[in-house]
């Protein structure tokens, strides 16, 4: 009998306790839940914006009540609503293929200019480099002419008092 006192003791104290610990709230759990929810309300809203999206256009209309018509009128419409679209691409392509090619231009005639004045410049700097050059060259073959105008009159002379 004692023991069934305490077993029925210690499974009743049991039972508390865990309905104690069952009623503390865990926050893990709690955060998970929320994070659950949370993903779930975003889905729906997703899903939501991603219909009105596919309704609104001319061709999502087409599409939710392409069962009910032919299917030659209704790859007749899809062929027209794509070539529109086809055409405002071109189109844009086009425009902005015709603003690229102004930019590029300008900056090329731009690099031009700056290659032009360097060019000059540097052909201006050459120009006085061959012309220091040609005066220092100039006085240096002079020099050089006249010291060898000198040895050689000397010599020519030293032959003659010899022969005279």
């Amino acid at each position: 009998m004692k023991t069934i006192v305490i077993l029925s003791l210690a499974v009743f104290t049991g039972c508390q306790i865990s309905c104690i610990n069952a009623e503390k709230p865990n926050p893990h759990l709690e955060h998970l839940k929320d994070l659950f929810w949370s993903y779930i309300a975003q889905a729906t809203h997703t899903t939501d914006k991603t219909a009105e999206k596919i309704n609104e256009p001319q061709i999502g209309q087409d599409v939710s009540t392409s069962p009910t018509q032919d299917s030659d009128q209704y790859i007749t419409t899809i062929k027209n609503h794509m070539d529109v679209v086809a055409k405002e691409w071109m189109s844009n392509v086009a425009k902005e293929a015709e603003v690229l090619k102004e930019l590029l231009e300008q900056d090329l005639m731009t690099l031009k200019d700056q290659l032009e004045s360097y060019a000059d410049n540097i052909k201006s700097q050459i120009q006085q480099r061959v012309e220091e050059l040609g005066a220092t060259m100039t006085s240096y073959a002079d020099s050089l002419y006249s010291e060898t105008l000198n040895d050689t009159l000397l010599q020519t002379s030293e032959e003659l008092k010899s022969k005279a």
